[in-house]
């Protein structure tokens, strides 16, 4: 299993205090290939998360509740290709996301889903895009 990722430089990445840790990271699938969801807020106060996983068209596979805030985010890993859905639940936020199989390949990439105070979600996701050999 990789670790979680190193925060450097990424949409959302000024919210986070320096020492911002991963509160969770979690990996499906085992295969060479990979997709890195990383959730994270812009609140200083510690925000309640739900957080539910499925493939698309079919029932949750996984569930989980964690506590974000701007010292602790959470790193969800794809390595199985197949189509997935996020659903993020909190007091202010509700939404599903989806995380195409496409971007669960050789390259490196993220998705970064910001839940933000005012009860907005934000997203963003990078990849190097390069060909696979």
């Amino acid at each position: 299993m990789n670790a979680a990722p190193e925060i450097q430089d990424f949409p959302g990445r000024d919210t986070l205090s320096d020492d911002a840790t991963a509160t969770a990271f979690v990996q499906f699938g085992a295969s060479d290939d990979s997709h890195q969801v990383i959730l994270l807020t812009d609140s200083s106060s510690p925000l309640e998360t739900t957080v539910t996983i499925r493939r698309t068209n079919a029932t949750p596979f996984y569930n989980e509740t964690v506590t974000l805030s701007t010292e602790a985010y959470a790193v969800y890993e794809f390595r199985q290709y197949s189509e997935f859905v996020i659903e993020i639940s909190t007091a202010q936020h509700s939404d599903t996301k989806d995380v195409d199989a496409n971007l669960i390949d050789c390259n490196d990439s993220h998705q970064f889903i910001q839940l933000v105070e005012d009860g907005t979600i934000e997203e963003a996701t990078e990849s190097t895009m390069m060909g696979c050999l």
